[in-house]
């Protein structure tokens, strides 16, 4: 557990008594996977008592994101991107928020380094402190949407790079599995994000805290933000659907060319090969059989037909 206390807008660490943080504006309790004994602890330093059923929505990693609240607190569990995951670049866990007077409590799933990188800049001093967990609770939030939004460049060059080996005649393209894939994690993806941007504006339209006009604002960004990543998303989807219906449409047209070409090729030997099986019979009077120039006279017949097919076939572009 990091407990960061905040006290007339300075940083205030190393906090370890319910005295001590009864003196701050401000508390932030960032626990880690692992510690079970979080909701103790919690109590201890600041009364608050965790519902039963919200201890296990705060250690799944699964849970959709949902708002709910009791007369000591409100909760939001929200959606965090999980870095360099090996699965799926949209791979998300799950992140609790607590929210009371003068606390906000992190229960985290997995290791965040949005929270670390915040906690960093504030305590460098490169931002300014928040004045309450509303605030503090708006840094996380924008944090979150904003490495939301750095996702969409690798998407697309994943999808691009994808396109263009798909379209490439001379590569043949296997990874239909890791294409499809891709389409079923962005539809889960598309549900989490809308998902959040619910359990935002339900958050925003129920909870008890006073929300100043310059944090609407911020708040507003924030869905912004997350409904820019939701129509990404959207479009993404939609490219692959419409880059499997152009993949099958472009094999048809090869199909078909090949399937052409064979045509033409059956049809202008059709006519040589009746030529050759008539003189091929075994008839002892059959005309130009027994004279010198009938085989050149034949073959340049069959010449004559090959080329007036070819002629034909040009002349109404069958070929």
């Amino acid at each position: 557990m990091e407990l960061t206390g905040f006290q007339h807008g300075k940083v205030i660490a190393d906090l370890r008594s319910r005295e001590e943080v009864a003196d701050c504006d401000l508390v932030w309790l960032d626990f880690f996977p692992g510690e079970t004994n979080w909701p103790e602890r919690v109590g201890q330093l600041t009364g608050l008592h965790i519902h039963e059923e919200h201890l296990w929505d705060s250690t799944n990693r699964q849970h959709p994101p949902i708002y709910d609240y009791t007369a000591e607190y409100e909760l939001l569990v929200l959606r965090s991107l999980i870095p360099g995951a090996k699965e799926s670049l949209t791979a998300t866990r799950s992140i609790s928020i607590y929210l009371s007077e003068k606390v906000l409590i992190t229960i985290r799933t997995g290791p965040e380094p949005v929270l670390d990188r915040l906690k960093k800049r504030l305590t460098a001093g490169l931002m300014r402190a928040p004045d309450g967990p509303v605030n503090l609770l708006s840094l996380i939030l924008t944090f979150l949407a904003d490495e939301f939004l750095a996702l969409r460049e690798p998407l697309s060059l994943q999808l691009e790079n994808w396109q263009s080996r798909l379209l490439d005649e001379r590569n043949d393209f296997t990874e239909w599995r890791r294409l499809m894939d891709m389409r079923g994690q962005l539809r889960r993806f598309e549900l989490q994000m809308e998902g959040q941007l619910n359990v935002l504006s339900s958050w925003r339209l129920d909870t008890d805290f006073l929300i100043s006009d310059h944090l609407a604002v911020r708040f507003s960004n924030v869905e912004e933000h997350l409904q820019r990543v939701l129509g990404h998303v959207r479009s993404l989807e939609q490219d692959i659907e419409s880059l499997v219906q152009i993949y099958f449409s472009v094999s048809s047209q090869r199909t078909n060319e090949t399937m052409q070409v064979l045509t033409v090729i059956s049809a202008i030997f059709l006519p040589l090969n009746l030529i050759a099986g008539i003189f091929g019979m075994n008839f002892e009077d059959q005309p130009l059989l027994h004279s010198s120039h009938g085989f050149w006279f034949i073959l340049g017949l069959m010449i004559v037909i090959m080329f007036v097919m070819l002629w034909l076939f040009r002349s109404r572009k069958w070929y």
